[in-house]
């Protein structure tokens, strides 16, 4: 199981703590807390968006940890605000009849990223609540 720690602002990463240091701070803090004395934290690793993310062991569940979600993000980074998110899996989203510009009568040609991203937001005004990661793209 993974959290993710998606931070208000980021720590740059010349002042990151060391994982090596951290995880066994984590555990402490846990452990202090004594409601799950047997709740532990493997190992962390920052991805590149700048969000730290914690692996616990296979035995444990994300609401066990969650309990302390809170605290958590000023453990790994003092000062640091943050919210605590279960880590799952994302997959690709696949969008029917949207027009690629490719066999258009009005001879534009391909459409791109951008204007199918942008015809997305106009045709659906429920997608401007989505937090969208990335460009559509041709499969």
């Amino acid at each position: 199981m993974c959290l993710g720690i998606v931070f208000d602002s980021t720590p740059p990463p010349n002042s990151r703590r060391d994982k090596v240091t951290t995880v066994p701070d984590i555990n402490t803090f846990l452990t202090f807390k004594g409601i799950l004395s047997n709740l532990k934290i493997t190992a962390i690793k920052w991805n590149t968006q700048g969000n730290c993310i914690e692996f616990t062991r296979t035995d444990q569940t994300t609401a066990a940890v969650l309990l302390f979600a809170s605290e958590l993000p000023n453990v790994i980074a003092s000062g640091h605000n943050g919210q605590v998110r279960e880590d799952k899996k994302w997959f690709n989203v696949e969008i029917w009849n949207v027009r690629m510009g490719t066999c258009d009568y009005n001879g534009l040609g391909i459409y791109t990223p951008q204007t199918i991203y942008q015809h997305l937001y106009e045709v659906n005004s429920e997608n401007v609540a989505l937090n969208v990661v990335m460009l559509p793209w041709w499969v």
